[in-house]
């Protein structure tokens, strides 16, 4: 022990004239000099584990100043044993300047017993480990340490599945390569860098940082706290490295200091070693809440008033110290009422303070009034009992009978065929053999015939009539008729007349009244159906819809003779043509020019025979006789009826050749329009037949032409 104190005080004269921590493991002027071993024989005699700590830090392995093994798989480790212990600050590892990428991943430990094997051990500590993941180690390694210990362990190993981020490293296999270990420190009760400053007595064992002295391993008294010893307050405990105030202790008598206890017990519902719990059924700042219906044989939380096992039955709540939902009382045993839906009873005296379902009654909704009935827990209005009595409060039968279409024996379904909130409104035309429904007269398997609607009391579109079975008429595009009276609120298509646009517009016929009345006699119309017009046509027109010419008429509006054709026959009512050709002394195409003289000299020369002359004979007799006879007849005729206005007021009509016209059309230019006021024929002239027609029409010629 004397020995011990007197290389003490010379290691604390050394360093005092030094700014540094001392080598503990080598240092020959204070005789420290560490003890080292490795787990594997050296790869040469002179390379054995004490190389590594035998004060130089020449990093070639030729120099023989090297701890050097073979490469092996399995771990290996080096350490040295100091003479006592130290507060060690840092190492300083020079690494074999060739080989120190093999120390890649290993691991430092600090020990207190001798026979310590890194990496196990009770009295070890790691102290550092190199990632293999970070790159290669240096090779000169500083490493802090800070610990006050005797021994210091180097390990490295490659295990199963080693992996490292530094380049041409063997991740099978590993070798020793320690050239020099410094153990920078001081002596164990000493620190800072020069060793001239001792550990504070307040720290326990006088241990401290040996960088800055504080009590990083605890206090020596046991009532201080903190890395700087700060003594705890009266009335205050160290609990965890910190000063926790006493509470609850009886008689508000100081707790101990040291451990926190009540030596006189605790005060009220408060019980432990440092009176913090409540005592069984309590919770609560002061313990003086009772706890709520936690599930039988489990307790609240003593500080929240939770129950974590859950609720007795018709308990809730986290604290378990409300009524379930729908229940109230002391006891949590009273079912609610009908409380309106979404809400609850108050859970204490029942009331339903927002009111009651559908026909409760009462404070508490538990109340059906007169004229109702409860089934399966519903207060229910009674149906439409005969005479306004009341139903069986039980089942809710009106014992006397129901009133108009209700159905027996509850009263409240509509007898088949009848419908709504009375009952009083029948069925529409539902499809056969089925009824609508009793409440909505909606009819689930569609409608009859031409019903629609979803209670088919509608015609379907299209359709009219108190059975829905006419059509409606050609109402405007888009648009239907009204189904009651069949009427087009929007008018009618183009050409279709009549409230229900079923009649054709006048002028007009067909079945899709597409087609134009003919000439029929002025101020009539044609029928809309047939086109037929029933009061005859107009002057020149014929046929039975009045859309013909006369024969011998043709043109515009029929205002033209025809030509001197053929043997008397009508020409064209189109263009006036005559398709056999004309009568001698007539050409072009209706027959309406005159051949000239030379072409008569040349008909004439040709029939110079004697039977020639007997036809020229004949023919002047026979047309000095029509032409006295059509005189007499028309003098007889003109006293029996009024003359045409046309023979009243206009000159003889010249025939015109309108063949020659035919391209331009050009009507006017002839005084004929095309007018429905056709010109009358001279009735003479009418019921002459064509030959004494043409015969006296002779004189009539193209005067435009010649």
């Amino acid at each position: 022990m004397f020995s011990e104190l007197i290389v003490e005080i010379m290691l604390i004269q050394f360093v005092s004239r030094t700014t540094c921590f001392v080598n503990l493991a080598h240092t020959t002027a204070q005789t420290l000099q560490g003890n080292a071993a490795m787990n594997k024989s050296p790869f040469k005699s002179e390379w054995n584990a004490q190389r590594a700590v035998d004060g130089s830090t020449d990093q070639l392995y030729s120099d023989n100043s090297c701890a050097i093994t073979s490469l092996y798989s399995e771990p290996l480790w080096w350490k040295v044993w100091l003479t006592r212990k130290f507060n060690i600050a840092y190492l300083e590892i020079y690494l074999r300047a060739d080989t120190y990428k093999r120390s890649t991943g290993f691991h430092i430990y600090t020990y207190d017993d001798e026979s310590f094997t890194p990496p196990y051990g009770v009295t070890g500590s790691l102290v550092y480990h190199h990632n293999p993941m970070s790159d290669c180690p240096d090779p000169i390694m500083n490493i802090t340490v800070n610990r006050v210990a005797r021994g210091v362990a180097f390990y490295n190993e490659r295990p199963l599945g080693f992996s490292t981020s530094c380049p041409g490293v063997d991740a099978s296999k590993t070798s020793l390569d320690i050239c020099e270990v410094k153990v920078m420190g001081c002596d164990a009760t000493r620190y800072h860098p020069g060793c001239t400053k001792a550990c504070p007595t307040k720290c326990k064992d006088s241990h401290c940082d040996a960088f800055n002295g504080s009590c990083i391993y605890g206090c020596a008294s046991p009532t201080a706290v903190t890395t700087n010893c700060t003594e705890c307050a009266v009335n205050t405990y160290v609990s965890s490295g910190t000063c926790v105030r006493c509470v609850n202790c009886k008689g508000d008598i100081p707790c101990n200091r040291t451990n926190g206890r009540c030596d006189n017990g605790c005060d009220k519902q408060w019980i432990g070693d440092t009176c913090k719990l409540c005592r069984s059924g309590f919770y609560g700042d002061d313990c003086n809440q009772h706890c709520g219906k936690c599930k039988s044989g489990t307790v609240c939380h003593n500080y929240t008033g939770l129950c974590p096992q859950g609720c007795q039955e018709n308990w809730n709540g986290t604290r378990c110290d409300v009524c379930r939902s729908g229940l109230y009382g002391g006891d949590c045993n009273q079912q609610c009422g009908k409380c309106k839906s979404a809400t609850v009873c108050n859970n204490a005296n029942g009331n339903c303070t927002q009111g009651c379902q559908g026909n409760w009654d009462g404070i508490r909704c538990d109340v059906c009034p007169v004229n109702h009935y409860v089934l399966n827990g519903d207060c229910i209005q009674c149906g439409h009992c005969r005479g306004d009595s009341p139903c069986n409060r039980t089942t809710g039968r009106c014992d006397d009978g129901c009133e108009n279409q209700w159905l027996e024996d509850i009263c409240k379904i509509c007898r088949s065929g009848f419908y709504g909130g009375d009952c009083n409104q029948q069925c529409g035309n539902c499809k056969s053999g089925t009824v609508c429904h009793n409440v909505t007269g909606v009819c689930p398997q569609g409608c009859q015939g031409n019903w629609s609607g979803t209670r088919c009391d509608v015609c379907r579109p299209g359709f009219y009539g108190g059975d829905c079975d006419q059509r409606c008429g050609k109402c405007k595009s888009r648009t239907i008729c009204k189904d009651d009276t069949g009427y087009c609120p929007q008018g009618c298509r183009d050409n279709w007349s009549g409230p229900r646009c079923d009649v054709c517009r006048p002028l007009f016929y067909g079945g899709d009244c597409d087609q134009r009345c003919g000439k029929c006699k002025s101020g009539t119309i044609c029928k809309d159906d047939t086109g037929f017009c029933p009061q005859g046509c107009q002057d020149n027109w014929s046929g039975p819809r009045c859309d013909e010419c006369i024969p011998y008429k043709y043109g515009p509006n029929c205002a033209f003779d025809c030509g001197h054709c053929k043997d008397g026959r009508p020409c064209s009512a189109g263009n006036g043509s005559c398709l056999n050709g004309c009568e001698e002394g007539w050409e072009d195409i209706s027959c309406l020019k005159v051949l000239s003289k030379l072409d008569r000299q040349e008909f004439t020369n040709s029939d110079k025979s004697p039977v020639n002359g007997l036809y020229v004979a004949i023919g002047i007799l026979s047309t000095l006789l029509i032409v006295t006879v059509t005189v007499l007849v028309y003098k007889f005729r003109k006293q029996r009826q009024q003359p045409s206005q046309r023979h009243d007021n206009n000159p003889p009509q010249n025939f015109v050749n309108h063949i020659e016209m035919e391209e331009t059309h050009d009507y006017d230019k002839l005084g004929v329009r095309d007018t429905d006021e056709y010109q009358e024929l001279p009735p003479i002239v009418a019921d002459q037949p064509p030959q004494e027609k043409h015969a006296s029409d002779s004189n009539y010629i193209n005067s435009t032409l010649r």
